[in-house]
């Protein structure tokens, strides 16, 4: 490569290092995922469809208004396991035609494709009525989210010649989680409202090793290390949820429910490599920012033992560049479309007076919803950092789930949520006192 190539791929391979919020197919910073649905395997179940029903404890964090619907004291527990499929750009030849040399011999981008897991205790809430409203205290876990990509080096022609990435290794660790308190207070015998304040740590670390290959057409040589890049950021932030519930009918209720985006500080160093030896760069600070929440939801019961919901919400992705650390001049600008959530869910209950030969009453719950395309991208897809940078697909989801009924003082459910870049088991319990 020319020294100016050498920079110009440097800038676009330490934007991914920096990027806090970097969702994108690109490197190891691809398809970071944030849980934006309802917590709970109920919830899930039903594709996280929730706000327009809030009737458990789990209302604290979906919409606080809800909370009024809990007739007694309530404790709920869930956990999760989860496995990340990340896609980032590995190999293949960008902005024109294979050489025929070498490794260069594959036309346009080539995926390549890595797998991490992640299990946690994502929720756990308190619930107490009192006189004229009631109090949630609670855990959540807003991200939990592992991704590693191992690339060979795209190449490319910008003016230059032909041109290639470095082969990179990288590794990626993102957590988000913190506590709460929320009330809920009915207005009237149909309206209620709810308001709730949380406090986030957020904790991201990753780090993308470069190294050189065996001549521009060779091998990569995974012994001959050329730059790194990390990633560092740790700080506690305060939010606001708050939501309102109105049932129009016995039959149809519907909500509205707003998560406050908060922003937390992130260091990122660079270092070049020389004779072995790290020689750093000046220390670099950006912002990880967590997008705002607004969501619609309505739930429709045609009986008593069946009801459809629809949650209808709108993220504020185009927060992620806000704070985009930049290093070199002439890149083009990085931006992120806010996105639309639409998710659909239905859960049918299985009671004795119908099946008797069931000990306990069941709840079978499935669903949909797609997430939409929120990866990070650049304006000019002529750039070389496009090639790193590139617009995805939205991801369309499946779910379902099962659930036991004890009385009226305990349920149990597991849920599952399918899709092509992300796979979620939950189990949860919920105990009446």
């Amino acid at each position: 490569m020319s020294r100016k190539n050498i920079a110009r791929s440097s800038a676009a391979l330490m934007l991914i290092a920096s990027a806090a919020f970097a969702q994108s197919s690109a490197e190891v910073n691809a398809g970071i995922q944030y849980n934006f649905s309802s917590p709970g395997a109920r919830s899930l179940a039903r594709a996280g469809a929730f706000i327009g029903e809030a009737s458990d404890a789990t209302a604290a964090y979906a919409n606080p208004a809800g909370l009024v619907n809990v007739p007694t004291r309530e404790i709920s527990l869930e956990g999760r396991s989860s496995r990340f499929v990340n896609s980032y750009s590995d190999r293949g030849h960008a902005f024109g035609q294979p050489s025929g040399m070498g490794r260069d011999v594959l036309s346009g981008i080539h995926a390549g494709r890595s797998s991490d897991r992640v299990s946690n205790l994502s929720f756990a809430s308190i619930v107490v009525p009192l006189k004229r409203y009631t109090v949630a205290v609670y855990r959540h876990e807003l991200a939990n989210f592992a991704a590693s990509a191992s690339s060979q080096g795209v190449f490319y022609e910008v003016g230059y010649g032909v041109q290639r990435q470095y082969a990179t290794v990288s590794s990626l660790r993102l957590r988000i989680a913190g506590a709460g308190v929320a009330v809920g207070f009915r207005v009237t015998p149909r309206v209620s409202f709810g308001l709730g304040v949380r406090d986030y740590r957020s904790t991201i670390s990753s780090i993308t090793k470069r190294f050189e290959t065996a001549g521009l057409f060779g091998d990569p040589d995974y012994t001959r290390l050329n730059n790194i890049q990390t990633q560092h950021g740790r700080d506690d932030a305060f939010g606001m949820n708050a939501g309102v519930l109105v049932d129009i009918t016995p039959k149809l209720s519907v909500g509205g429910s707003y998560r406050q985006g908060f922003s937390s500080p992130v260091t990122v160093d660079y270092f070049d490599v020389l004779n072995q030896r790290q020689i750093p760069r000046p220390t670099r600070f950006g912002r990880f920012n967590v997008p705002s929440f607004y969501g619609l939801g309505a739930s429709i019961r045609p009986t008593d033992d069946w009801s459809i919901a629809v949650d209808v919400n709108r993220v504020t992705y185009s927060d992620t560049t806000r704070g985009f650390v930049l290093l070199f001049q002439g890149e083009p600008r990085y931006f992120v479309p806010d996105g639309t959530e639409i998710r659909v869910g239905s859960e049918v209950t299985l009671t004795r007076d119908r099946f008797t030969s069931l000990p306990f009453p069941i709840s079978v719950a499935f669903g949909a919803w797609r997430d939409p395309d929120h990866s990070i991208r650049v304006s000019n897809l002529d750039d070389s950092q496009s090639i790193l940078f590139r617009k995805a697909s939205a991801d369309y989801h499946f779910t379902g789930g099962i659930g036991v009924l004890i009385q009226n003082r305990a349920q149990f459910h597991a849920a599952f949520d399918r899709s092509s870049r992300q796979t979620v088991v939950s189990l949860s319990a919920m105990a009446r006192f």
